[in-house]
């Protein structure tokens, strides 16, 4: 890194392929991190449970995982829960789940 200085702060993002995911996947991870099966189901069953407390499925997602506390800025943690409240965004999360199991796991299994 050329001027370590400048920088006040680093994440890292860990994503593995769709494909590795479902097919190394075990019980514990499964458990661990349902709403990948159960946002990939059929319209409209995960928009209509979600939409019962949208707010609520996608703290736990954020907040509720992890066994370490998860520090995120007040308000882009709001204006996050308060964008995927909408129809419109719940059915995006769903379709893009459901694309990742469905057309992406097929594409990377051809590649």
């Amino acid at each position: 890194m050329g001027h370590p200085e400048a920088v006040t702060q680093l994440a890292f993002i860990d994503v593995i392929p769709g494909l590795d995911f479902y097919e190394l996947s075990n019980a514990q991870i499964a458990q661990d991190y349902f709403y990948f099966s159960f946002l990939t189901q059929d319209h409209p069953l995960p928009e209509t449970l979600i939409a019962v407390d949208a707010v609520g499925f996608v703290r736990l997602i954020l907040l509720g995982l992890s066994n370490k506390v998860v520090q995120y800025d007040d308000l882009a943690l709001e204006a996050y829960l308060t964008c995927n409240q909408t129809p419109e965004a719940i059915a995006a999360k769903c379709e893009c789940f459901r694309a990742g199991f469905h057309v992406d796991r097929k594409h990377d299994q051809i590649d």
